[in-house]
């Protein structure tokens, strides 16, 4: 499978809509981001299912607001189907009994799997499993 160019630019926009999302706590949105039956991998456990996925997502709902800033995109094809690995840095704000903001700072590294997407009216592309390596977490 070799991917086009129309291809690639789907895939990145795929990880930038995730993190845009994710920010305006745009869960409905999200979930048309995954397969029916995607996995999502993190330090708290994997979630299977868009349902699990959207249910885990949710819970960010405990920081006041959350900001990603997406870098490189790096996509591949290998046997077994179309891969990625995105850099993130994630900003998760809340307000401390001080009235300060307080930021739990993200570095992640999501190493995803893609599959086409089979239904609706938009033939893109799906995450097909999303694992987050954090490379490095911080406190500010």
């Amino acid at each position: 499978m070799d991917l086009s160019r129309d291809d690639r630019r789907a895939l990145i926009d795929l990880s930038h809509r995730y993190a845009s999302h994710v920010d305006d706590r745009d869960f409905a949105a999200l979930g048309t981001l995954f397969a029916e039956d995607a996995v999502l991998v993190s330090g708290s456990g994997t979630r299977e299912g868009r349902a699990a996925i959207l249910t885990a997502m949710e819970k960010l709902d405990r920081y006041e607001r959350t900001f990603h800033l997406v870098g490189q995109v790096r996509l591949w094809v290998e046997a077994d189907g179309l891969h990625g690995e995105t850099y993130c840095t994630a900003h998760h704000f809340t307000t401390g009994a001080d009235g300060r903001t307080h930021d739990h700072i993200l570095h992640i590294r999501y190493r995803d799997t893609f599959v086409p997407n089979r239904g609706g009216g938009d033939e893109g592309w799906r995450f097909a499993c999303r694992a987050l390596d954090i490379v490095a977490t911080l406190e500010s």
